[in-house]
């Protein structure tokens, strides 16, 4: 069970946003990219799920959105965490398991929520930062992280 919630989270958090963000970005941006492993694939979700990740989780821990005080976060995690590892103790607390599933439930979706509404800001200034680009490449900054981080296979 808990193999199971892992790949959903991860999916959640790093594979779609990826998609996403890639899908989004090709409606605009027609990339030259060359054939990429599977681990590739993976490294270059997690870089694209990352920032927008950062940001929802530092406004989360400084209370700028979620709304939760974070003792009941952890609490909430650990019995909902000890309900999936235990059958026995599920069936022991079952009406606070599902109390605390409710919350924890509600704190994920606000969670990605947050996240993918920061993903969709991202990939909006990646197609403003890339279709600008001949505007923009003459200052030394935006040229030096255009070569480097927004599109490097391509110089």
């Amino acid at each position: 069970m808990i193999a199971l919630i892992a790949s959903a989270l991860l999916g959640l958090y790093v594979f779609v946003p990826y998609i996403v963000f890639h899908r989004l970005s090709s409606l605009f941006i027609r990339l030259n990219k060359s054939q990429r492993t599977k681990t590739e694939e993976v490294v270059a979700g997690i870089i694209v799920a990352g920032l927008p990740f950062v940001a929802t989780s530092f406004l989360f821990w400084i209370g700028a959105i979620g709304g939760c005080f974070p003792g009941q976060k952890t609490s909430d995690n650990h019995i909902v965490f000890d309900a999936v590892y235990s059958d026995h103790y599920f069936t022991d607390h079952e009406p606070a398991v599902w109390d605390a599933l409710n919350r924890v439930y509600k704190r994920q979706a606000d969670f990605l929520f947050w996240n993918y509404i920061f993903l969709l800001l991202e990939a909006a200034a990646f197609i403003l930062l890339t279709r600008y680009y001949s505007r923009l490449r003459r200052y030394r900054i935006y040229a030096w992280f255009a070569s480097h981080v927004l599109l490097p296979g391509s110089f």
